[in-house]
Parts: structure tokens; C-alpha cells; sequence
């Protein structure tokens, strides 16, 4: 029994170490220092990935125990052979440890946009280097000492390695510490209440995703009947965001406050959602408030005003074992095999688990809000209703064309059309069912796009799309104001539309003569701030000036 331990033994660390590092450290390390992405908080995430722990190192250690009982007992004392398989795992750990905690500076963002692997060839490269020398160094070791020693040895380095990890996890936990609380309520948006409107007043904000204002204008006047959808409207060309990114920009158009790094995320979101101009005008004005957001994250006591949100969700087990293995696969991997990992994105949204008596999560998903939100009978409400709506518009991928049918190697403007018709269909169901002259309609994007992610690039991504409709409020054709108009001045219109004013008036009591602000950062970046000033145009970057504040975490 005592030799079988002393035998067993380097299997247990491999087995452990190896498990420990894919399904504890890494699920942790990843959501401590991306917690406000998640829906869910740690004890979920830890009750998801403990599972996977124990199965990954039972499975590990119950086939070290066939290999060994094997070369014990049916090859007679080849204990060489259990011991060369030892000697393999500790090296694939190895590897699979530095591939994972110091080539992955490198990996691609997963923001849903294709990822074309073969442009990391020269990492392909890497990563078969590092393979190489590492059976390298642990064959010339087993020719120089014996087998058992080199097994020592690993087990020695492995566990060194062991440490270090859980150092790291230690002390990112203490230095992270708010992601680690157990979250007030975990919230869901889901589709309850989006086919009610109301007899009396409708407010809604149509937020579709990267809409770069110039390039719809052209998208725009190259179909009639998105100009006769837009008819009502003001079009407001010389619009200046606030943020390159939907993270910071949502919360900005809900609440008027603008992230500055101050806290983390998760703080900043529900103190802002806390302190909403609009959502506390909602309330003086008595109206009902739905948010549709997949990504929303407010997690206060506020959220019960907020009428379509689910609290304190269940996860769905297997579902979230899938998405963890696939992102662990994604990091871990060498990047000649990253892309059979199968993931673009952190969709973890899709991880919740389904209340039979509740309606169904919201998703951004243009389609489904075309063909199945837009197609469910209105039900008519006695009470002013508000809803905020942000779908997929114009993001990657470029997947549909105009009709939103499916296709392959589709374009930016083949996006931007389907959104147009979107935004056409919409506007048709509200006439259909009688609600759309009582309806003040806000049409938006959260940020414009341009296809490059340097700073020049991200630069370009501060003009969105912005059109804005008052109640009873008709035109013979499209009006184009030539007001400038930023994010900052987003709830003293919201004021001026609840007030009843048209587009015309809007800007009466808003004080734009000054120079509009915009706050670059990068999304692999999010801790670091650069602020900038417009000073003319909205797309006119050299009048885009640089303050000199910067705003780092």
C-alpha cells in the first residue's frame, strides 16, 4: 500500500494542479477582473466550475490508476511506462501553463466579430516551438537521470507553479475585493410588457448597436421607403457620443453620468442607475418603465420600478460548464488548435436558466426582435409607458442582408439596411395599432463604427446615428436640424420631450454653444480614459482635441 501511494502520488498532483488551474483559478481570475460583464455572481461561478474541477481530476486520476494497474499487473514491473505517461502530463501542463499565462497577451477580443485564425500564424508557430522544446528538455532529462528522478523533478516544479498560482488568485481576490460580494439581486431583462403601449403616452429609446451616422445617411437616401418611414422624424447629423463602446455608453443615455473610472464598473453602473435623471422623471410623470437590454446590470433595490426585470435568476448548470469549458479551451490552447474551442463571444447571458412561468430573456438579436417582437399582437395599457430598446443593429456579424434573410460575407451596409427596415417595421407597428402619434420616439446608436480598433480608428466611432420624434408630432418630409447634439445633453431633452415640446423646441433650454465631450478607450483597456473635446463637427476630426485629463483606474 505504501509503494502504490508513493507511485500514485505524482498522478495526484498533475491530476490536481492541472484541474485546479483550468476550473478554479482561471473561472475566478476571469470573473473577479470582468465581474460587471457577468450576470451571475462568484458563489454561482463556483458552483458551476467546482463541478468541472472534480470531474477533470477524477478523470485525470482514474486514468493514471488504469495505466499504472496495467504496467503492474499485465505488463509485469514496466513501471517505466507509467512513469514516461507521467513525465507527458507534467509537460503538457507545463505547456498548456505558459501558453495560457504568457502567450495569451495576444488573443483576440471576444466581441462576437468573426475570428480569422490564420491570421496567427507566426503564434501557430509559438506555440509548436514551445511544444517541441519542451519534450525536447524532458527527453534529454530522462536520458541523463532516471525516469523516476525527472518525475520527482517535475512534480517539484509543478507544485512550485501550484503556489504561485494561488498567490495570484489570493491576492487579485484582495485587490478586487468588490467582485467577490455576493450580488444584491442578479438580474435578467427579459420580453415581458414589450408588446404594451399605451392609449395615453408612449416614450421609447430605440438604441440599435454602431451605427455610424454618415454611413446610414447614405443607406438612407438610397430608399424611399425608409425616407417615408422617417417622415416625422429630425435627424440630427452633427451628434457627438460619449464612449467608442456600448459598455459606458448605456449607462450614460439611462442615467446622464458619465463613467470616469472613479470605481469599478459594477459600482459606477448601479450608481449611476441609482442617481437617473431619467428614471426618476419616469416616476414623477407616472410612467411604466421597461428596459430591454441583454447586458443590463443593475442590481439595487431601484431595479423593482423597472417592470420587465427578473431577479435572483438560477443558472443553468450545463449550459454554463459548456461556456466555461469553451473559454478555458480558448485560453489555453495552443493557437493552432484555439479555433476548434467554437467561441466568439462571453455568452454567458445564455447560461440562465429559464422560469417556465416567466416570458423569455430578452435578446439584442435583430431577427428575433423583427420577426417575433414585432409580430405579437399590441396589448393596450392605461398607463404612460416607457421602454428602452437596444438590439444587435448594425454590430458584427455582417450575417443578413436588407430583408434580414441570411447571408454569407455580408457588409456594414448590408447591416445598416437591415436595420433601416427594422426601424420601418417598427414604425409601421406602431401606426397599425393606433400608438404611434401618442408616441414620443427617440431613434439612436450607442456609438457610430469604423472597422479598426487602433485610436484613430475608435476616433472615428464618435458620430451615431441620432433621430428624434415628438408626440403628435407630423412633417411632410424628414427634417435635418443643423443643432449640435452630444450624449451630455441627452436628459435635458428627455425633459423637453416629456414637457410635449417638438423637435423644433428641444433645444431651447439646452446650452450647446460649448465644445462636446468624448472619452476614448481602448477594449482591451477599459481602466484607462482619454479625454477629448469637439470642438466643430461631429465627424470632423481635427477639430477633435485632445484635454490633456486622462482617467485611469
Amino acid at each position: 500500500m505504501r509503494k502504490y501511494l508513493k507511485e500514485i502520488l505524482p498522478a495526484v498532483i498533475v491530476a490536481f494542479i492541472s484541474s485546479f488551474m483550468l476550473f478554479i483559478y482561471e473561472p475566478i481570475i476571469m470573473y473577479v477582473s470582468n465581474s460587471t460583464d457577468f450576470w451571475f455572481d462568484i458563489k454561482i461561478l463556483i458552483s458551476c466550475t467546482s463541478i468541472i474541477f472534480f470531474i477533470a481530476f477524477f478523470a485525470i486520476f482514474i486514468g493514471y490508476n488504469i495505466v499504472y494497474l496495467l504496467t503492474k499487473y499485465v505488463f509485469k514491473e514496466k513501471e517505466k511506462i507509467y512513469r514516461a505517461f507521467l513525465v507527458i502530463g507534467f509537460v503538457l501542463f507545463l505547456v498548456t501553463y505558459i501558453q495560457g499565462n504568457f502567450l495569451a497577451g495576444k488573443l483576440p477580443v471576444l466581441d462576437g466579430s468573426p475570428i480569422e485564425w490564420n491570421n496567427y500564424t507566426t503564434l501557430s508557430v509559438i506555440s509548436g516551438l514551445l511544444l517541441i522544446v519542451a519534450f525536447g528538455v524532458a527527453i534529454f532529462m530522462v536520458i541523463k537521470l532516471k525516469m523516476e528522478k525527472c518525475v520527482k523533478i517535475f512534480s517539484y516544479i509543478s507544485c512550485a507553479i501550484f503556489f504561485m498560482l494561488s498567490i495570484s488568485l489570493v491576492s487579485t481576490c484582495i485587490s478586487k475585493g468588490e467582485a467577490i460580494r455576493k450580488k444584491e439581486y442578479i438580474t435578467t431583462a427579459t420580453a415581458r410588457n414589450i408588446n404594451k403601449y399605451s392609449s395615453k403616452k408612449n416614450f421609447i429609446i430605440f438604441m440599435l448597436d454602431a451605427i455610424d451616422a454618415e454611413t446610414a445617411e447614405g443607406v438612407y437616401q438610397s430608399n424611399e421607403q425608409y425616407q417615408k418611414a422617417l417622415k416625422d422624424f429630425t435627424y440630427y447629423p452633427d451628434t457627438v457620443g460619449a464612449y467608442p463602446f456600448t459598455r459606458d455608453s448605456v449607462p450614460l443615455v439611462l442615467s446622464g453620468v458619465w463613467s470616469e473610472n472613479k470605481t469599478d464598473f459594477g459600482t459606477f453602473y448601479n450608481d449611476a442607475m441609482d442617481q437617473s435623471r431619467l428614471l426618476n422623471m419616469l416616476n414623477r410623470e407616472e410612467y411604466v418603465a421597461n428596459i430591454y437590454d441583454d447586458e443590463f446590470a443593475y442590481e439595487r433595490e431601484g431595479v423593482k420600478q423597472i417592470q420587465n426585470i427578473d431577479l435572483n435568476n438560477k443558472v443553468d448548470a450545463a449550459k454554463f460548464i459548456k461556456q466555461e469549458i469553451k473559454y478555458d479551451l480558448y485560453k489555453y490552447l495552443p493557437y493552432y488548435l484555439k479555433r476548434y474551442s467554437r467561441i466568439e463571444e462571453m455568452d454567458f447571458k445564455t447560461t440562465r436558466k429559464e422560469d417556465e412561468k416567466a416570458e423569455n430573456t430578452f435578446v439584442w438579436d435583430d431577427k428575433i426582435f423583427y420577426n417575433d417582437y414585432l409580430n405579437q399582437d399590441v396589448e393596450i395599457t392605461n398607463q404612460n409607458e416607457f421602454k428602452f430598446i437596444h438590439i444587435e443593429g448594425a454590430h458584427h456579424p455582417f450575417n443578413c442582408d436588407k430583408n434580414l434573410n441570411d447571408i454569407e460575407n455580408g457588409t456594414y451596409e448590408d447591416k445598416i439596411e437591415a436595420s433601416f427596415t427594422i426601424i420601418e417595421k417598427y414604425i409601421g407597428y406602431l401606426k397599425e395599432n393606433g400608438v404611434y402619434d401618442n408616441t414620443a420616439i427617440i431613434i439612436m446608436a450607442d456609438h457610430g463604427f469604423w472597422f479598426d480598433t487602433d485610436v484613430e480608428s475608435l476616433l472615428k466611432r464618435q458620430n451615431p446615428m441620432f433621430y428624434v420624434k415628438g408626440f403628435n408630432e407630423t412633417h411632410e418630409e424628414r427634417q435635418v436640424s443643423d443643432e449640435k447634439m452630444s450624449f451630455d445633453y441627452l436628459q435635458d431633452l428627455y425633459v423637453a420631450l416629456l414637457e410635449g415640446k417638438k423637435t423644433d423646441e428641444l433645444f431651447e433650454n439646452i446650452d450647446n454653444s460649448g465644445p462636446r465631450r468624448f472619452l476614448l478607450y481602448v477594449i482591451s483597456g477599459y481602466d484607462h480614459m482619454v479625454e477629448y473635446m469637439q470642438y466643430g463637427h461631429s465627424k470632423n476630426l481635427e477639430t477633435l482635441k485632445e484635454t490633456g485629463n486622462v482617467y485611469d483606474r
